[in-house]
This record gives structure tokens, sequence and C-alpha cells, in this order.
């Protein structure tokens, strides 16, 4: 049995001393051969009977179809997040941006933004493009004014933030490998 997602093809794979009958043809490639493509829209068994001379004998394969993932963007001012998926890769005008692999991403530049998702499945999803104005998204008033120290830290480490007020602000502190260690 395999998995695929949906529009995937899939090479099945039998054995026989005989001849090669696969029942159900729909989404087959062809009946008559020992390793046709599959190629179901939905969940489908497929069998695979051989024949030889007045024997023969018969074996089902499942090739379990998974939809394809739903994937869309929240947008709240320049922070941007994808509402499903377990994997994630942000793009910017059609190109993948360095580092931009969670859930959520805030935009720097103006420009169409999209992403990438995986699934549980294993299947991918690309979200319908926006375009974010980042002047228009921030503010052109948006005042943020932060000092971090020291530089490198091993102990402790100083943030001293001064914002508009009532301005929602969150600051992610990483290590050298961009492994968050304090939100």
């Amino acid at each position: 049995d395999v998995s695929i997602c949906e529009g995937d093809t899939t090479q099945l794979q039998g054995q026989s001393n005989g001849g090669y009958a696969w029942s159900i043809a729909a989404g087959l490639s062809d009946t008559t051969i020992a390793s046709p493509l599959a190629f179901p829209n939905v969940t489908t068994s497929y069998v695979l009977t051989g024949q030889n001379a007045n024997c023969s004998v018969a074996d089902t394969v499942v090739v379990t179809v998974f939809p394809t993932p739903t994937v869309s963007i929240n947008a709240i001012g320049p922070l941007l997040t994808a509402t499903n998926g377990v994997t994630f890769q942000w793009l910017l005008n059609g190109s993948p941006i360095s580092g931009a692999t969670s859930q959520s991403y805030t935009a720097l530049v103006s420009g169409n933004y999209a992403v990438s998702i995986t699934d549980v499945n294993g299947c991918s999803a690309v979200s319908a493009s926006i375009f974010i104005d980042v002047a228009s998204a921030i503010g052109e008033s948006f005042y943020l004014h932060f000092e971090v120290g020291p530089n490198p830290a091993s102990e402790s480490l100083h943030v001293a933030l001064d914002a508009q007020e009532n301005s929602a602000v969150q600051i992610e502190i990483a290590d050298l490998q961009g492994k968050v260690i304090a939100t």
C-alpha cells in the first residue's frame, strides 16, 4: 500500500510469471504491465491478477490519496501568519526569503508575500499572495527604539525598549544558531 498527495503519481510494483491484468483502470497508465503509473483522484484499491495457463492469483494494493492542504495568510500590520501547516517557507515576490521558516513572519519590505506549507501528510500548498505596504502596515508615525547588550552575552543580557504608548511589541532573542531562547 502507498500514500500520495492529491495530484501526485506513484508507480505500482507487480510481479508475475505470466500476464498482468490490473482492475480499476481509472487512474492507471496501463492495465497490462507489471508496474503502471497510478494517479487516482481519490483513495483507490487496485487489484493485480497474474495469469499463467489455467492458474491465476490476485493481490490488492491501496493507494491512499491525501487532499491538498489549504493555506491562507492572516495579516496584522506587517505581521503575517499562516493558517495551517507543519513546515513553512515565506516568499517575497515569488522567491523564498532566507531563514523565513516559521509560521509567522514580519514583513520588512513592501511587496507580494505568500507562504508555502507542508502538512502532516507531507502534502504541500502555496497560499495566494498578498501585497504588504510596509510603511502603511506599520504606520508612518510608528516609533521604536531599543538597545541590547552586551553583545555577545553569556550569562545576562540587558534589553531597553522605548516605543510609542499603546504599541504592541514582541521581541525574540536568539542564540548564534538562530534558536529562540527568550521572547
